[in-house]
């Protein structure tokens, strides 16, 4: 008779039999991946071989000045850098030291990131003031536009531009390039690619035929990476649609409210067409401020300065052990890749780039990034 083992605090039998050589290798779970051991760096002591960063207190106290007063705060991100939940200690950081005020200006230039980074912002920054007012000097594009459109009103120049929300969505179901990454997919890249067939065979198909496109498209898209790409859809609206309430009546303006979600979330037919200030005044209907000459030299002074600190860059050696086959250790860079300030206060994130050999070439890849507090004086 054999005996049952328990399943839950089983030990192994004495006599048992090593594993053989031929079954795979089993992971061990409290053992990390060396390409995690480049986040253990510490970034602060790399900081000793960049260039260093001067204060931009004149630039934002002359923007406040010509803005009668208005708190200024910047979050400025670079090309390529995600806003994500990292961002959020640091700027609730500043805010505290700043204060309460009745109106803050957000100074404001990002690519995008995660879809639900907006909101928190957004929220963050109306526990802070009555009113806030989005300053985009070039870009606020995908989350940064979210974040534009919570604002009482968005300030822009002719080269000022945001960007559709319909959110892109990576999954590990979906289908990969040649190099294997997974290749991104939005509902707007589904629900164009149905429509057109519909339209290419119009009163030439029967349900049969439908069901069948259907079940070749299945077979290139799993059904539950679907749902995951819809359930992003629905949260980017829905992000929109609060966005917009916490300065646009929900009840009386419900109908201007659901045309710039349907809009913004998909009416653009890219997620790359530049939304300019023509854009947002005509068709999106929101309420926009064209600053002076005079001002517009000020915010572009600003602009001018990030762009600057991001082309700081220093190549560093990093103090570890060498890997079989390689001549020397791996060379990195590192560089300032966003900010945020005031006037007296300032976060910077670092951020350590390395370059590693890909089936498209050498690629840049970011393997470490860090907010580190300094005074902005």
């Amino acid at each position: 008779m054999v005996k049952k083992i328990k399943k839950h605090g089983a030990k192994p039998m004495p006599n048992s039999t090593p594993q053989s050589k031929s079954q795979p290798n089993i992971p061990n779970p409290n053992q990390q991946p060396k390409q995690q051991s480049l986040i253990q760096i510490n970034i602060d002591a790399l900081l000793q071989n960049l260039p260093p960063v001067g204060s931009n207190s004149s630039l934002i106290e002359a923007i406040e000045k010509k803005r009668e007063g208005n708190k200024l705060i910047s979050i400025v991100l670079n090309a390529g850098v995600p806003l994500d939940n990292s961002i959020i200690l640091p700027l609730f950081e500043i805010l505290q030291k700043n204060g309460t005020a009745e109106k803050i200006d957000l100074f404001l230039h990002t690519t995008g990131g995660q879809t639900e980074v907006p909101w928190r912002i957004i929220t963050l920054l109306r526990e802070f003031c009555k009113e806030y007012f989005a300053i985009v000097p070039y870009i606020a594009l995908s989350a940064g536009t979210h974040i534009a459109l919570g604002a009482d009103a968005i300030l822009m120049s002719e080269i000022s531009t945001l960007g559709p929300v319909d959110p892109t969505r990576q999954h590990a179901l979906l289908p990969k390039d040649s190099s294997g990454n997974t290749i991104p997919v939005s509902v707007e890249d589904l629900k164009h690619c149905i429509r057109f067939i519909r339209q290419q065979i119009e009163g030439d198909y029967s349900p049969s035929d439908m069901s069948t496109i259907i079940n070749t498209l299945f077979s290139h898209i799993e059904p539950l990476a679907i749902g995951a790409i819809e359930q992003s859809y629905m949260l980017s609206r829905l992000i929109t649609q609060k966005a917009l309430e916490t300065h646009l009546d929900a009840d009386k303006e419900k109908e201007k409210i659901k045309k710039i979600v349907d809009k913004i979330g998909g009416e653009y037919y890219s997620h790359s067409f530049p939304i300019t200030r023509r854009d947002v005044e005509q068709e999106l209907g929101l309420k926009v401020i064209r600053p002076t000459s005079d001002l517009w030299s000020a915010i572009w002074n600003l602009h001018t300065y990030y762009q600057d600190q991001f082309a700081k860059q220093a190549k560093i050696t990093l103090p570890v052990p060498p890997v079989a086959g390689q001549q020397a250790p791996p060379e990195m860079l590192v560089n300032y890749v966003g900010f945020i300030d005031t006037v007296g206060e300032r976060r910077i994130l670092v951020g350590l780039t390395q370059f590693m050999q890909t089936q498209a070439g050498i690629q840049p890849v970011q393997v470490a990034k860090k907010w580190i507090a300094q005074k902005n004086n």
